[in-house]
């Protein structure tokens, strides 16, 4: 039996990138459908994807987790990253590109009440 290790915790990071870059989800809703694809397909990625992009979730999606991107391999190297000061944003010193507007949440506000 094959145990947890820290190549799953990067697999999960390239879904969830994946999932931001395409609203979509690598592998099909159903979960038989969804081990078979893990384990024997790789994701389709949509032609206007950077090449960086898809050169990093193939490495994150890697199927021999042994070989997986933060596995083998520091992340921050990779050339997706490239524009990132690593130690000014470990220091906050990099405003947010994107700050989303708080709107009044209706449905919360009716949980309220």
């Amino acid at each position: 039996m094959e145990y947890y290790n820290a190549g799953a915790d990067w697999w999960s990071l390239g879904v969830i990138i994946y999932e931001m870059a395409t609203a979509k989800q690598p592998f099909s809703p159903s979960v038989s459908v969804v081990k078979e694809f893990i384990s024997i397909k790789t994701p389709e990625y949509p032609s206007h994807m950077s090449q960086e992009l898809q050169d990093l979730l193939s490495k994150l999606l890697e199927k021999d987790r042994k070989q997986r991107l933060g596995v083998n391999g520091n992340i921050r190297e990779h050339p997706f990253y490239a524009s990132i000061n690593w130690e000014n944003l470990e220091k906050k010193r990099v405003k947010a590109p994107f700050q989303p507007q708080m709107v009044r949440d209706q449905a919360a506000d009716e949980l309220r009440s």
